[in-house]
Formats: C-alpha cells, structure tokens, sequence
C-alpha cells in the first residue's frame, strides 16, 4: 500500500511537470518577473520624483520661516528701541 502511494505520488509529480512545462511555465515566470522589474523601476522613479518634491517643499517652508523670524526680529527690534 505504501509503495503503491509512492509510485502515485511520483506519477503526480511527473505529470504536474510535464503539464507545467507544456503550458509555458517557465515563460509565465520569467513575463512575471519582468513585469515586476519593471513596476519596481516606476516606482523607484515616482520615488524619487516624491522626495525632490519634498526636498523642495521643505526648503521653501525653511526660507518662509527665516523670512518670517527676520520680521519678527526688526518689529521687536523697532517696538523695544524706539526713541
């Protein structure tokens, strides 16, 4: 019984192979795996594209704050030392 489970087991497995390989097998995973590279180097692009955005953002919000730090500084600078 054993060895009769055995010899299915491997007529399965031959089987599955051949059917795997008949079907283009090889080709669906290679299609998949170029599909992925090449979601993966759109995303990597939109990635970058994303952090130049906030590099950018950033520095605007920075010069906005000098800006507004420099007003706040002459405004007092004008309300203490007035003559």
């Amino acid at each position: 019984m054993d060895k009769l489970s055995l010899i299915l087991s491997l007529l399965a497995v031959i089987l599955g192979s051949v059917a795997y390989w008949r079907a283009g097998g090889e080709q669906d995973v290679t299609t998949a795996g170029k599909a992925l590279r090449d979601e993966l180097t759109a995303l990597k692009a939109k990635q970058d594209e994303l952090l130049d955005d906030l590099a950018s953002e950033v520095q605007a919000t920075y010069e906005r704050a000098q800006e507004g730090m420099t007003h706040a500084r002459q405004r007092l600078s004008s309300l203490l030392f007035r003559p």
